[in-house]
């Protein structure tokens, strides 16, 4: 009987706490309140809000048009933020429910401080590693010189 009633309040708190994300006809609803459009094809989608002005566009890009290498770029029109990431491959619908649970998107708007924070925590920086403008750090140890001669290690 405790497993039985521990299991419905688990799924009521879900139902109660989570919010259903649905994509119908260009629309965006969340708890079936129309929230914002979208239009997308194969490599984009386009948000706006319902006044029809862009505020965020999610590409899928595949460098070299390798499959291995596909990542998510998302570029959120107004504040002039984007993220790359190659670990989350965001659909529309993750990238909503994301946005929803991090609180950046809140009644329907972008909330710039909790954006700030959204792109810190999924940015991965992919294009900079692509293009080889990363900032990592490469120690090279040298090995030290050998005498010359024959160098033979057995059993090492």
């Amino acid at each position: 009987m405790k497993k039985l009633l521990l299991a419905f309040l688990f799924f009521s708190s879900l139902v109660m706490f989570g919010q259903d994300v649905n994509f119908k006809k260009g629309v965006v609803y969340i708890d079936d309140t129309a929230c914002m459009k979208y239009d997308s094809d194969a490599n984009n989608v386009s948000f706006q809000n319902m006044n029809g002005d862009d505020i965020m566009i999610l590409k899928y890009i595949r460098p070299n048009g390798l499959q291995s290498a596909l990542y998510s770029k998302i570029i959120f029109i107004e504040s002039h933020q984007e993220l790359t990431s190659q670990s989350y491959v965001f659909t529309k619908k993750l990238l909503v429910e994301k946005l929803l649970k991090s609180n950046a998107l809140e009644n329907c708007a972008l909330n710039e401080d909790k954006l700030r924070t959204f792109v810190l925590k999924f940015d991965e920086k992919v294009e900079d590693r692509l293009n080889g403008n990363s900032t990592n750090t490469v120690i090279i140890k040298e090995a030290p010189q050998q005498k010359s001669g024959v160098n033979i290690n057995i059993g090492r």
